[in-house]
């Protein structure tokens, strides 16, 4: 289904990007009414694993509005984000997001939408420290950043 992308530390523009690159806060909204499920207001890039806490609520919406707020202070000729699914381990889906050109000096609001599967989403009860968020940002299928979330639903 999805390959993991290849790193290459070795490259010094690649290396000023990723000093110069980060996620400010981020937000995920119900699609239908603009109201906040979700947010955290600083995202550690570098932390490579951790948790979160995610209201069940967020699985009825079945239009759900993400935005990722992230600077920049070299340009980016081509910034794509890659996300994950694993339940218990095994990838049931992957997206891929296209952000394309990113100014230099700038701060961006990216936002996108992500509908609910007709047949609906699985319950909180069986997600809960099951579900894990693998999202990797891109520059031409290079890993910028990675990382890994164990979603728990409250």
């Amino acid at each position: 289904m999805s390959t993991t992308p290849q790193i290459d530390e070795d490259d010094e523009v690649f290396n000023k990007i990723k000093e110069g690159f980060k996620v400010n806060h981020m937000q995920m909204k119900d699609g239908n009414d603009g109201k906040v499920m979700w947010e955290v207001n600083s995202w550690d890039l570098t932390k490579p694993n951790h948790t979160e806490n995610i209201t069940k609520e967020l699985l009825k919406c079945k239009i759900i509005k993400r935005n990722i707020n992230f600077s920049s202070t070299e340009a980016i000729d081509d910034l794509e984000l890659v996300q994950n699914f694993y339940l218990m381990g095994e990838l049931f889906e992957s997206s891929k997001f296209k952000f394309g050109f990113v100014i230099p000096g700038s701060t961006n609001d990216w936002e996108q939408i992500i509908m609910a599967k007709e047949d609906g989403v699985l319950p909180a009860e069986i997600l809960s420290g099951k579900l894990q968020v693998e999202t990797y940002f891109l520059i031409h299928g290079k890993v910028l950043y990675r990382n890994k979330i164990l979603i728990y639903y409250v």
